[in-house]
């Protein structure tokens, strides 16, 4: 079969327009919960309380990786040259 001056396969074509159908289904569903997000009316009391407390930990993290930076750049300095390297 010929698609576009393209010779494809009809079992291909089979295979391509039944998946289409779940996939098309998922994205559908994703785009709707996304437009009931912005919109506010997906979000229930709880899932507001579990975001508000994984951007908090999100915080959190993000400072103790800062103060793990500052530390190994500090040790960095205060260590003597590598005598293997040269």
């Amino acid at each position: 079969m010929d698609f576009w001056g393209i010779h494809i396969e009809t079992p291909v074509i089979a295979i391509t327009f039944v998946m289409s159908i779940p996939l098309s289904a998922i994205i559908g569903h994703f785009y709707l919960s996304a437009l009931k997000i912005r919109q506010g009316q997906g979000l229930e009391k709880e899932d507001i309380r579990f975001i508000k407390e994984k951007l908090a930990e999100n915080e959190d993290l993000k400072q103790r990786v800062k103060n793990l930076e500052e530390i190994i750049t500090d040790l960095d300095k205060t260590l003597p040259p590598s005598k293997s390297g040269s």
